[in-house]
């Protein structure tokens, strides 16, 4: 009888693994791609900003390259300026920027529109803002690898765009 605690020792371990492996932690990058499925496919309805946050980053920072267009997308009810366009890419960097901000109704800025402080307001602003989407992505990238093991107090002081040349349409830091 002294033999059978040794015996049911390695079938508890592997109950207990089996257990493990039906986490109820959810399925982040599956998250985001189903955000994105929505907002691709013109299923997007929201009329307030996804429930997001910074264990969502890495999924969105792997969006960040793309320039596939969107069919709908989160709107700032309070911009003016009507946006028709916005790249996947886009997208994905103006969710990580509103998690980073956390501001009180989710928005960043006024659209995501990433502009250089050299571009001219009297050209296309998609076609603009697409233009900056890899100096964007790579600066979100680089940030991204220098404050992902800071405490979130610290992360979201530090702006990801700061000596880029770059900034968001309608932020306080234009």
């Amino acid at each position: 009888m002294r033999q059978l605690p040794f015996i049911l020792l390695p079938l508890i371990v592997a109950c207990n693994g089996t257990h493990a492996s039906t986490s109820t932690r959810p399925d982040r990058p599956g998250k985001i791609r189903e955000l994105f499925a929505q907002m691709r496919e013109g299923r997007w309805t929201g009329r307030t900003w996804p429930k997001l946050d910074w264990d969502d980053v890495a999924a969105l920072l792997a969006l960040a390259d793309s320039d596939v267009a969107l069919a709908s997308f989160p709107v700032n009810p309070i911009s003016s300026q009507s946006q028709e366009d916005c790249s996947t890419g886009m997208m994905a960097l103006w969710l990580i920027e509103g998690i980073r901000l956390q501001s009180p109704n989710g928005y960043p800025s006024l659209n995501p529109l990433c502009f250089d402080a050299k571009d001219s307001m009297n050209q296309d602003w998609d076609a603009s803002s697409l233009a900056n989407l890899p100096r964007a992505a790579s600066a979100y990238r680089q940030w991204w690898q220098r404050v992902r093991s800071l405490p979130v107090s610290e992360r979201k002081t530090i702006n990801p765009l700061a000596g880029s040349g770059l900034a968001w349409y309608g932020s306080a830091a234009r």
